[in-house]
């Protein structure tokens, strides 16, 4: 026989991934101890991804000096999440979505939020960090059976948002008079 042989280049191929953005913002930023905070989480894609994210996790978790406001873990907008969200394993809240469409923009994100209270424990002067992360897969099974861990590696990706609040220092002062005469009134302000 005839050997034939032939040759081609290889088409270009363009690996699309999800690339997902999350924002957390705390309104008022600072306070003093039992001030009730609301923390507002947007989730979107950013304006560079092309494809649906999948298998998408995220978790919050309270910092201590912050209490979370029982069922105060809502969502407002967007997709609504295939796992509920938790809050029943607080200071830990919880919530999924199978998928997130790549039309969940800046535009129309999911929007989350909760309130806390600063702890009437918490030291005047301190601050808290809150992080909230997400994970999520560019393929919506996991054909290879391993569990992804959001490490960033392939198929695997990870992302966070903080807000801080901090704690107002309060100083007190006065003003009287340097001397005073015994059972005489004293008026400070």
């Amino acid at each position: 026989g005839n050997l034939v042989t032939r040759s081609s280049a290889a088409a270009p191929v363009e690996i699309v991934e999800p690339l997902l953005v999350l924002e957390k913002s705390v309104t008022p930023t600072s306070g003093t101890p039992g001030d009730t905070v609301f923390f507002d989480i947007l989730l979107y894609h950013d304006s560079t991804s092309r494809a649906p994210a999948y298998n998408v996790a995220i978790t919050d978790v309270v910092p201590t000096g912050l209490n979370y406001l029982s069922t105060s873990w809502d969502q407002v907008s967007g997709p609504l999440a295939d796992v509920l969200l938790s809050d029943s394993d607080s200071p830990v809240l919880t919530g999924g979505w199978d998928e997130i469409p790549t039309t969940t923009n800046i535009t129309s994100p999911i929007k989350l939020r909760y309130n806390a209270v600063v702890s009437t424990e918490a030291a005047l002067g301190s601050a808290f960090t809150n992080t909230i992360t997400t994970t999520w897969m560019s393929l919506a099974a996991d054909t290879f059976g391993e569990r992804r861990d959001g490490s960033g590696d392939i198929n695997d990706y990870v992302t966070s948002g903080d807000a801080d609040v901090s704690l107002d220092e309060v100083r007190l002062s006065k003003t009287g008079p340097a001397t005073v005469t015994a059972g005489r009134e004293i008026t400070y302000t």
